[in-house]
């Protein structure tokens, strides 16, 4: 079987699409599924007709409803083959408060032999543009990494190991909302002057550019450490000690789901997306600012109440995101597309 995937960015990006889709391609590889990654922010129309024709392949599957559906909707009416739509976040999130984005969302997806999800959660949103149930799927992400390479961050920083690292990681966006994190964590820093706040991850926006230039220019607390290659997360991650996510949109975050799979301490949103981090069973949701700093201080000082909750995140990770039960669903809704297909039936 042959899969052409689109994706808005794919690797040596580091954003959650280009994670998410490598991450299936790689394992739907150990299964004898051939996927091919197409960058559509890399990919010209025409070329992208050439590659796809090209590829051959038995079945299209995009990624983002609006950046990588509409190509697909095209690719799937010039090749007469399948395709598969996947929400990654923002789409679902965003794009469907936009009454235009709404209407090319509602095209792609009804035109969609199948349609997958991250969360139950989003179930109501795909009602709401007529998509049924039975043509939807839902599909946790799971955690895996390619072979990793260590690398001792903290000494290249300069840190100790007795200085709490407090990491962001992921692309920089508006919708990241970085400076609400830096608002919080300045007035932490008043009482709290030793951690340090590491921001990993590629600058995607002009104006998310400007706000880390900013911070870093008034907080030297605050490092930046670029686009982590994906093989280095690993050691990144163990040398944190909490992972902050400030996102007003989350599908089901990569960054969150790897910090929780290596038992570090999260504080996220309180957002439909994060909802699988419970309320103090596998990490700490915020609503408001005032949460947000309070769950900084429990953290900081008192370390002693965390190690609980960092091995109830492991097997929560382990239990509902293996790499082998993501796999599977990928494969069987592969199968089933295809088999439902005209092309199948001739």
């Amino acid at each position: 079987m042959n899969v052409l995937m689109l994706t808005p960015t794919a690797f040596p990006r580091c954003t959650g699409n280009a994670v998410t889709v490598d991450r299936i391609a790689r394992l739907l590889s150990r299964r004898n599924i051939s996927c091919e990654i197409l960058d559509l922010s890399r990919t010209s129309p025409d070329a992208l007709r050439k590659r796809a024709r090209s590829a051959a392949p038995d079945l299209l599957h995009a990624f983002h409803a609006v950046k990588g559906g509409v190509a697909g909707l095209r690719l799937h009416e010039q090749l007469g083959v399948p395709l598969i739509t996947t929400l990654t976040g923002t789409d679902i999130n965003l794009d469907f408060a936009d009454p235009d984005k709404r209407r090319v969302m509602r095209e792609v997806l009804t035109r969609s032999a199948a349609v997958t999800v991250f969360q139950e959660t989003l179930l109501p949103r795909l009602h709401r543009l007529g998509i049924l149930r039975d043509r939807i799927r839902v599909i946790h992400q799971s955690v895996d990494f390619p072979e990793r390479r260590d690398r001792d961050y903290r000494a290249g920083l300069g840190l100790s190991g007795d200085t709490p690292v407090i990491l962001m990681l992921g692309g920089l966006r508006q919708v990241k909302q970085m400076d609400y994190a830096v608002a919080a964590l300045k007035k932490i820093h008043r009482r709290h002057r030793t951690f340090q706040l590491l921001i990993a991850g590629p600058l995607l926006e002009p104006s998310a550019t400007a706000a880390l230039d900013e911070a870093l220019r008034t907080h030297p607390w605050i490092r930046y450490l670029g686009e982590v290659p994906r093989n280095q997360v690993p050691s990144l991650l163990e040398q944190s000690n909490l992972v902050l996510n400030t996102s007003r949109s989350e599908s089901e975050s990569n960054a969150i789901l790897e910090a929780l799979s290596f038992g570090r301490i999260v504080i996220a949103r309180d957002i439909p997306g994060n909802a699988h981090l419970g309320t103090g069973a596998a990490g700490l949701l915020f609503r408001n600012r005032k949460e947000l700093e309070r769950h900084l201080l429990d953290v900081l000082e008192q370390p002693e109440r965390w190690p609980a909750v960092g091995k109830n995140a492991r097997r929560r990770i382990a239990a509902f995101h293996r790499p082998g039960r993501e796999t599977k669903a990928y494969a069987a809704l592969y199968r089933d597309v295809l088999r439902a297909s005209p092309r199948a039936r001739r």
